[in-house]
């Protein structure tokens, strides 16, 4: 479910629920596979046919258009009613992937994401993102 909600394959993932046994809110740690994944792709559109059938988005929504710097899609899931919920995975996952345009952005909000420098700056030195690093260690 989750490589077809990343790829954006609405067909795939309706395959998945008439001929598997998985359900469209399947959950692993907690979090919506099929959300995590359409945010990790960048896919706006599945994201709300998702919430049309029942889904519900959780941090690991706003963790998944983190690390794949998709902040438009960050802003989008912000942006609903409720705020789709954020916590510090925000923040790493977007140094993890060195997307340091998405780590600005969710550091600027009203409350701001909350973040560890110290977390963040691992991420992105364990994920070979020089310049995120460099940027960070000047914060």
């Amino acid at each position: 479910m989750h490589l077809a909600a990343f790829q954006g394959s609405k067909k795939v993932m309706k395959w998945l629920v008439r001929h598997g046994d998985i359900r469209f809110d399947t959950k692993r740690w907690g979090y919506g596979v099929a959300t995590v994944g359409a945010a990790g792709g960048g896919h706006i559109d599945v994201l709300e046919w998702l919430r049309s059938e029942g889904c519900e988005f959780g941090e690991g929504t706003c963790r998944g258009a983190a690390r794949g710097g998709h902040l438009n899609v960050l802003q989008w899931a912000r942006s609903q009613d409720p705020p789709c919920p954020w916590n510090v995975w925000t923040c790493h996952k977007a140094a993890e992937g060195g997307h340091l345009d998405v780590l600005q952005w969710a550091r600027s909000q009203d409350p701001p994401c909350p973040w560890s420098r110290t977390e963040c700056i691992s991420g992105a030195t364990f994920f070979n993102q020089p310049p995120a690093r460099h940027r960070l260690n000047q914060c």
